[in-house]
């Protein structure tokens, strides 16, 4: 990505999602179509200049019924990243890895969110580059053991997913590799609710690294109102990611969007959207396992 120039850097742009704000009609249309099982599973609806794609059964899987997807995933951190480079040259510079956990040019960064999906279970671990800490960030709040629970993964990344910085804090990358890895406690961590990566994209939008930090979120005993919180920012985050003019198909994708308006009634297209996204979710992985066996 190119550097912005610090014309186009402000102290006050305000990216993080708001749990209260409502819905635009842009954001509902965009919605609708991008969760109706209808067209290609295929068609590509976010494409970026850091080569991030993400088809649309991708985003299919926001639907609240289902797990979110990995490329999902990967289509929301490119944004994050992207509007990161809006910020101001003074304040702390944060970058998010895709699924896949690459890690390119760090000597700008003081803080990097590695995502991580693990028995249908996402968390993030953050790696503070400045004083060599690293935090491992999950809602789960189970009962069990470090080791049981993470079984090695956080340690395997801690000292194989960062490159070195090419400046004098050089010995601090050697740092990390050492360091104990902490995991965060926050009070909204939840036992029920312990599946939705919804946690995980917030967190990473919303920590900067320091205390105290609050992403909004109410605590489990009431329930009915984080899961409604949940589902708001499945949808907020599925038009956030389409909609971002770092999307490069946007506008095509939002014409789409406009037909399927005109011409579909939504009431229809979405009756029995869980077992219908599920139908072709199960097609999807079906097709992908079926490229996997060709290729091996």
């Amino acid at each position: 990505m190119a550097k912005l120039g610090d014309a186009y850097r402000s102290p006050y742009c305000n990216r993080i999602t708001s749990l209260y704000e409502p819905l635009l009609e842009r954001d509902q249309m965009i919605i609708c179509y991008l969760l109706a099982p209808i067209g290609s599973i295929g068609s590509m609806m976010y494409k970026s200049e850091s080569g991030t794609e993400t088809i649309k059964i991708n985003f299919e899987s926001f639907h609240p019924s289902q797990f979110v997807a990995s490329n999902g995933v990967d289509a929301f951190v490119d944004v994050l990243n992207f509007e990161e480079k809006k910020k101001g040259t003074k304040n702390h510079h944060r970058t998010g890895c895709s699924c896949q956990y690459a890690v390119k040019k760090i000597d700008t960064v003081d803080l990097i969110f590695i995502p991580v999906l693990l028995s249908d279970h996402f968390w993030c671990l953050c790696f503070h580059l400045k004083n060599g800490e690293i935090e491992l960030i999950d809602n789960s709040r189970f009962k069990e053991s470090f080791s049981k629970r993470y079984r090695g993964r956080p340690e395997m990344l801690s000292s194989s997913s960062i490159p070195e910085r090419q400046d004098t804090t050089k010995r601090m990358d050697n740092k990390l590799g050492r360091t104990s890895i902490i995991r965060k406690e926050m009070d909204w961590r939840t036992l029920q609710n312990g599946v939705y990566c919804v946690f995980t994209m917030r967190h990473m939008e919303t920590y900067k690294g320091k205390s105290p930090w609050n992403p909004r979120f109410v605590n489990e005993d009431k329930k009915t109102i984080q899961d409604s919180q949940l589902r708001f920012l499945r949808y907020r985050y599925l038009s956030k990611s389409v909609l971002s003019d770092y999307n490069l198909i946007r506008k095509e994708v939002y014409d789409k969007a406009k037909e399927f308006a005109k011409t579909a009634r939504p009431v229809d297209v979405l009756n029995n959207l869980d077992n219908k996204v599920r139908d072709r979710l199960d097609q999807f992985f079906k097709l992908e396992k079926v490229k996997k066996n060709a290729t091996s």
